[in-house]
């Protein structure tokens, strides 16, 4: 018989009354039901560590006394599956609340029949370790809320509630209960490990207008769409209209969460996305923190931001979603700035891999832009559309991503700016560095609406595509040692040439401004290439094509004053560290009213790609300046 079924039977309501944990006698061997409970309850969670991570006078009352700890059973929980124990856990949470805060350990190893939303209020840690609780009866309520005590629809701020954190047990909405855990318009919450399974239509986690809460460790698995007008995520990030002002989120954080499908056959298939957000607030959301998490088979675009400042976006796995791997958009009226998307994985994208721009799939273009966006480390494989976008964006880095078969050929591997739709998608001051690409595309770089880039150092890579890069409407934009080799082992070259590495459209689009060498030490120099490719690769590598070499020339003047008249004195210039590989041509001159009468002779001595020695003689000992020009590469 399970120990379940051995305390339903046998305990009895002076049990459940009793008044310690240890039995009248001291002995354990007396224990009631309740501090068996008790016990039990508390050894699951300092096991995991729960007991850290709550606050200090929650802790303190949890290792020491009963004060402060709340038990369903106290309050008539019978926790067999079939008895409704809203009432009990509800009794709970209220004697927490009347005390002021306290935690409610709900003890694990029994089923809880749920009927109607519980309310959780400031102050209050529930502790579920190894408990499931249900919605039963087909109630379509939300789990658990912190609006109980009223003013809903009247928040403002981040001062409605505070300290509130839900850790350990399985969450079960039986396909039929819309929300799991509603919080709005409060600060420093906590969700760990959490699993909620089975929600019907909206959210797991549904944040409105929070501010410093983390959602660690929890499992979020099984959804079906219901009444929704379109697939969710378990976790939402909103403004909190709904239940206020327009307040943003701040101080966010979700990491080593898992979303998917139930693992009880029969049950529940794949979430809408992981992490949802489609609404603005006043400002920004801000200092949100997406890390190392697994979106598996969701059904729309794994990780939606919408509005997002001061945010970073790393170490996620995303497989196979139905929409795009990360989406970043801004919300009608807001702008967004320094966001990192970061040594994430997305493979088999229904969509793009990562995409950012002002327009959200559920919402129209914005007003603002984007700016301080590195897109960096990531691994894109096999999207259907463009494997990394970024579009409406001043100043940004999209650098050591790989992009690998990206399976529309009428799309790219990387894509920056889209003038063809308006000019506020364009993009400037971006820098796309050593990235390594390799998919058959019409063009495997982009550039659509840009100025003031630079195309450094990436790799090329595939074996059917018309140009390495393409571009419209380009301005001072430097593409500069790049290799399109375009072949891997076992595969031929693409068979481009100086002529078709670098595509740019017809001569009726704005104009294509580019530089294609950047000499060291040099300014670049641009051409206007508007409806006619160059003919030249410049310094970048293309397939049975040698590589451009860049010339480098450097000058100056120096002072030689002779040892003594009629005899050769030299001075050693030494050249910038780097900027010769090889030793220069250099010629130099005296400078003087009549060459030829005192200045017999000027020449150059040893050369080395670091330094050169200039001779100087003269009939007398006056110090001579000595004019001197360098040429190499």
């Amino acid at each position: 018989m399970s120990r379940r079924h051995e305390s339903s039977k046998h305990t009895t309501p002076t049990d459940r009354a009793s008044a310690g944990p240890s039995g009248e006698d001291g002995n354990t061997a007396g224990l009631s039901r309740r501090g068996m409970l008790w016990r039990g309850g508390l050894a699951t969670a300092a096991g995991v560590g729960v007991l850290g991570a709550l606050s200090e006078q929650h802790a303190d009352a949890a290792t020491g006394s009963q004060s402060g700890l709340f038990n369903p059973f106290d309050y008539g929980a019978v926790g067999d599956g079939s008895a409704d124990d809203t009432a009990a856990i509800q009794g709970a949470l209220n004697a927490a609340k009347a005390a002021h805060g306290g935690i409610v350990l709900i003890p694990g190893g029994y089923s809880y029949k749920l009927s109607a939303t519980l309310a959780v209020f400031s102050g209050t840690t529930v502790v579920a370790y190894g408990a499931y609780l249900f919605m039963g009866g087909g109630k379509t309520a939300t789990l658990m809320n912190d609006s109980g005590d009223g003013g809903y629809g009247s928040y403002s701020g981040y001062t409605a509630h505070r300290d509130i954190g839900v850790v350990g047990g399985t969450w079960d909405g039986k396909s039929t209960a819309t929300q799991g855990f509603t919080i709005n318009h409060g600060r420093n919450y906590l969700f760990r490990d959490v699993t909620i399974r089975n929600i019907a239509s909206f959210h797991a986690i549904d944040i409105q207008g929070i501010q410093h809460i983390r959602v660690e460790n929890c499992r979020f698995e099984g959804y079906v769409q219901g009444s929704s007008t379109f697939p969710r995520g378990p976790v939402q990030i909103d403004s909190g209209t709904e239940s206020g002002d327009a307040n943003p989120c701040d101080d966010v954080t979700i990491q080593n969460c898992y979303a998917g499908a139930s693992p009880v056959a029969g049950e529940s298939g794949p979430w809408g996305r992981l992490v949802d957000c489609h609404t603005q607030g006043t400002g920004p959301h801000s200092r949100i923190r997406v890390l190392d998490n697994v979106a598996d088979n969701v059904l729309d675009s794994a990780i939606h931001a919408y509005s997002w400042s001061e945010s970073i976006i790393e170490g996620n796995l995303v497989e196979s979603p139905g929409g795009h791997g990360i989406y970043a958009g801004l919300g009608p009226s807001v702008s967004g700035s320094r966001l990192i998307v970061r040594n994430n994985i997305v493979k088999n994208a229904a969509r793009g891999g990562i995409r950012v721009d002002p327009v959200t799939t559920d919402g129209p273009a914005s007003s603002g832009s984007w700016s301080y966006v590195d897109i960096d480390g990531n691994q894109i494989y096999g999207s259907s559309s463009n494997g990394i976008y970024l579009s409406a964006c001043l100043v940004g880095s999209i650098s050591n991503n790989e992009v690998i078969k990206v399976q529309t050929a009428a799309n790219h591997c990387i894509q920056i700016g889209e003038s063809s739709a308006d000019a506020k998608y364009a993009v400037e001051s971006v820098t796309v560095k050593d990235n390594r690409v390799y998919s058959d595309v019409t063009s495997a770089i982009r550039l659509n609406g840009a100025s003031a880039c630079v195309l450094t150092g990436n790799k090329i890579m595939g074996t059917s595509f018309t140009n390495a890069f393409s571009c419209r409407d380009v301005a001072r934009t430097v593409i500069s040692q790049n290799d399109c080799a375009s072949s891997v082992t076992g595969t031929a070259g693409s068979g481009l040439v100086a002529s078709t590495w670098l595509g740019v459209d017809p001569a009726s689009n704005p104009l294509c401004e580019l530089a294609i060498s950047a000499p060291q030490g040099q300014a670049a120099v641009f051409h206007d290439f508007t409806g006619a490719a160059p003919t030249t690769c410049g310094d970048n590598f293309v397939d049975g094509t040698p590589v451009g070499v860049a010339t480098v020339t450097a000058g100056g003047r120096i002072v030689i004053t002779p040892s003594a008249a009629n005899t050769p004195t030299k001075v050693t210039v030494t050249f910038p560290a780097g900027l010769f590989t090889v030793a220069p041509v250099v010629v130099a001159t005296a400078e003087t009213s009549l060459p030829g009468n005192e200045v017999t002779g000027v020449g150059i001595g040893s050369r080395t790609p670091t330094q050169v020695d200039i001779w100087l003689t003269r009939t007398n000992t006056t110090a001579t300046s000595v004019s001197w020009i360098a040429t190499g590469s």
